[in-house]
């Protein structure tokens, strides 16, 4: 049985030589997939990345892909968030950092990737990795923006709790009186200020070295 999905996508009109404001559903069959759109879009769903289409010059956003499982909202209503709404949904402390590289980017043709926190629909913020590649005119202007959001919380929410252990035990060991290491085959991984003024050493001094030196 073939397995079907919706998707918002900008199409042009016969007599119309601009995308049509509002996006259409287009059916796609992830068994018999007959040419590179299609497989695109297809490889799209797969990956579990949230794609997009930002046109520079219209300023429009579209949205595509499984974006409930990235932001929350069904595609029907990520056709309904343009760029201005997008904007909104970036993090407070992140937007600036993110929308100055978009700009810088615009101007310079390169590759846009940010990490950011984006705004769920349940109201909490995820953090997601944004990579996104711009297309040209034939004078060489920059029109469009290709990209796709990757859910990415999990990862950088357990990077943040191992360095706030790290912190923890740091504070930790550099205010008791006895020296305190973690070594791993005989190799220093970490020292308190305390060993490392009994050796007489500084702290990256003795990181990486073997006991036996010492």
């Amino acid at each position: 049985k073939n397995n079907l999905f919706f998707y918002p996508m900008p199409v042009k009109h016969k007599k119309n030589k601009k995308f049509n404001k509002m996006p259409i559903k287009t059916k796609v069959d992830l068994v018999n997939a007959n040419n590179s759109d299609e497989r695109f879009k297809n490889a799209v769903y797969l990956s579990g990345s949230m794609a997009y289409q930002y046109d520079i010059f219209s300023k429009k956003l579209f949205l595509f892909g499984p974006t409930k499982k990235v932001i929350g909202y069904s595609e029907k209503e990520s056709a309904k968030i343009n760029a201005s709404a997008w904007k909104k949904m970036v993090h407070p402390d992140d937007r600036k950092r993110v929308y100055d590289l978009l700009y810088k980017t615009i101007k310079t043709g390169k590759k846009y990737e940010a990490e950011y926190r984006i705004k769920h629909k349940k109201g909490s913020y995820l953090y997601v990795r944004d990579h996104g590649a711009y297309t040209f005119d034939k004078k060489g202007k920059v029109i469009n923006l290709f990209g796709s959001v990757v859910n990415i919380d999990s990862s950088v929410k357990n990077k943040h709790e191992l360095e706030e252990l790290k912190d923890k035990y740091q504070i930790l060991s550099d205010n008791i009186f006895d020296g305190v290491f973690i070594h791993q085959d005989g190799i220093f991984l970490e020292v308190n200020e305390t060993l490392a003024k009994m050796l007489g050493c500084k702290t990256k001094e003795i990181i990486g070295k073997k006991l036996v030196v010492l």
